[in-house]
């Protein structure tokens, strides 16, 4: 798609500015126009920034991730120095003084000095490996910080490249140096495995990099052949996402990561945009529009959307960048949430250069506009399995999302079968998320962090079993149906357990009902061979309570009461609270307690089907 239209498009070199959505530092009534809290907000931060002393990157910090598994020891003080470095930039180019430059070139001076742009926890290798180069030569390898170190500094180029000569030539040139050596050498020079050259198909890794790469090509290669060169690789990348990327735009990494995978390829496609002067233009293909329509099908309200696997519950999607992206696509669901999650409280964005620069001159717009999003009432999302239902347009009332897919998916837990419940925007039964990434995070010990495991799901543990890890773990003959006021997702998930569980069929049906205003989850089982044990597992947001026999209130405090019905002369009521201990995990919820509740079937049965019915009031 991309190679097509590449190879249809004059890409020569352009002359400053490159960029006509990007304002050049001599711009100043462009700079002079931008919002005023915007301009107090980082002039503010930037004067905190004078006389900086750039934090030291200490050997033991980076050794720390081969050592004991932590990431943030030597991560907090790399995204620090590129903070400054970012917040110190847009300052001077908003008051236009010099004021900020020192201590901005400092800042240059520090990270081009870095041994290595690349995160440990990226190396791809173990310190027993010996390949120590690994670390000593910064071609060796591209990740996504690497490059996002490189696009900050194209941009600090492209935008102050005129004011830092007339001080001294040398910081010019050792970006471009060090861009080229550790940007574009590698990306042109090496398959890495994100490219989606091998056998492992693109997450989104690819995007994420290529939105990065793609400034660095356009602002810093000049010779036309070499960019020529670069600029083909990347539409080869990128055409290897498109290829692999479901059609209908369903994101199996979830809201978090579909940030920085459908939205960076969104800003991939505004780098070309503007880059071949609106030559190279796919907003229009159901691809992309498809793509772009995902995150206002999974929006539940507030800043929670539907999300599985590693997400954080609260997703932080800027709302500057929803607007502009629902314009581009000519979708008004995704422009008109885009403002009803705007955030008028400016702030810092950390990554993603480009994007941040156009929400940034773009923020005065935003603040003049009034929210009116009508969500999506229901819909399903094939390639991926999810269904989700909802009681009003707004955000009040009921939201259900439930999933089939299978146990091998980017960023997996094995949760084939499970499902969210959101009252009036406020969670009810959930999906716990995920902690801290750690090394432990991404290795063959994976599934031994409880919050991967199907039982710290809203699923049954069988016969003392949860579900197994892999993609022959899946959901079998799903289906999908959602007329006559009722949504329904029916699916096998027997087959996502180990053939030790002894289950024959597990059929789980999850279904909303307008007429009735109610969840129904049924569950129908039996048994290879003999009778079985069941649990039914329901991760509750607040300490859920016996109201009666048969009735669970799952509602705290202050809130409507949502209650789970069941029948208590099949199941028995257990409750156990789980302590988190990870930072990332009680910032989502807010508490450092959830709750497991757990329906035990009473006798051990070899067939049977098991109804539980949630709904408000009573």
């Amino acid at each position: 798609m991309l190679t097509e239209l590449m190879n249809n498009t004059d890409l020569s070199p352009r002359d400053f500015p490159i960029f006509s959505d990007i304002p050049s530092y001599a711009d100043r009534q462009k700079w002079d126009n931008i919002h005023p809290r915007m301009q107090q907000m980082y002039l503010a931060a930037a004067q905190q920034y004078l006389h900086y002393p750039y934090p030291a990157l200490p050997a033991m910090r980076y050794f720390d991730y081969f050592s004991n598994g932590d990431r943030d020891g030597f991560e907090n003080l790399y995204f620090e120095r590129r903070k400054v470095v970012w917040t110190l930039t847009i300052a001077e180019c908003m008051e236009g003084k010099g004021r900020f430059l020192p201590d901005l070139i400092n800042g240059i001076w520090a990270i081009t000095e870095e041994t290595n742009w690349v995160m440990p926890a990226h190396l791809g290798f173990y310190e027993h490996d010996k390949t120590y180069e690994k670390i000593y030569d910064p071609a060796d390898n591209l990740d996504l910080f690497s490059a996002e170190t490189g696009t900050m500094l194209a941009w600090v180029y492209y935008l102050l490249k005129d004011e830092f000569d007339k001080i001294t030539k040398i910081i010019s040139h050792r970006m471009e140096f060090e861009l080229k050596r550790r940007i574009l050498t590698p990306f042109l020079t090496r398959d890495l495995w994100w490219m989606g050259f091998g056998k492992q198909e693109p997450n989104n890794w690819n995007p994420w990099i290529m939105s990065s790469v793609l400034p660095v090509i356009m602002i810093i290669e000049k010779d036309a052949d070499k960019q020529k060169a670069l600029l083909s690789k990347s539409a080869a990348v990128l055409d290897k996402f498109i290829e692999a990327y479901p059609k209908d735009g369903g994101c199996d990494e979830g809201p978090m990561y579909w940030n920085v995978s459908g939205a960076s390829f969104m800003d991939c496609l505004g780098e070309l945009y503007d880059y071949s002067q609106g030559q190279i233009d796919l907003y229009g293909t159901d691809f992309v529009k498809n793509m772009v329509s995902y995150i206002a099908k999974v929006y539940i309200g507030d800043c929670y959307y539907a999300a599985f696997a590693d997400a954080d519950a609260k997703v932080g999607i800027n709302g500057t960048m929803l607007y502009r992206f629902g314009k581009l696509t000519s979708l008004d669901s995704v422009a008109s949430l885009g403002i009803s999650v705007f955030n008028p409280a400016a702030y810092i964005d950390r990554g993603t250069f480009y994007r941040q620069l156009l929400n940034i001159l773009s923020y005065g717009e935003m603040t003049s506009l009034e929210p009116n999003h009508k969500s999506v009432q229901s819909c399903y999302l094939s390639a991926i399995q999810v269904m989700t239902a909802r009681e009003s347009q707004g955000t009040d009332g009921f939201f259900l999302a439930a999933k089939g897919g299978n146990n091998d998916e980017n960023h997996n837990h094995n949760d084939v079968g499970s499902f969210i419940v959101y009252h009036n925007a406020k969670p009810v039964l959930i999906d716990t998320g995920l902690e801290t990434y750690t090394a432990k995070t991404f290795s063959d010990k994976r599934y031994e962090l409880w919050y991967t495991q199907s039982g710290y799901h809203n699923l049954p543990t069988i016969n003392g079993m949860d579900q197994k890890n892999g993609r022959q773990y899946a959901a079998r003959h799903t289906a999908c149906l959602c007329e006559n006021g009722v949504s329904s997702l029916t699916m096998e998930i027997g087959g996502a357990y180990d053939e030790a569980a002894g289950i024959e069929r597990y059929q789980r049906i999850v279904s909303y009902h307008t007429c009735e205003n109610e969840i129904r989850i049924r569950d129908s089982f039996s048994f290879a061979h003999g009778t079985g044990e069941i649990i039914e597992n329901f991760i509750c947001y607040h300490d859920a309570g016996m109201d009666e026999e048969g009735k669970i209130l799952l509602t705290g405090t202050g809130d409507e009461p949502i209650y789970l019905h069941y029948d208590s002369s099949l199941l028995a009521f257990e409750k156990e609270a789980l302590r988190l201990t990870n930072d990332r995990m009680i910032g989502n919820w807010d508490k450092d307690i959830l709750y497991r509740v757990r329906l035990r079937l009473k006798n051990k049965a070899q067939t049977g089907t098991i109804h539980v019915t949630i709904r408000s009031g009573s």
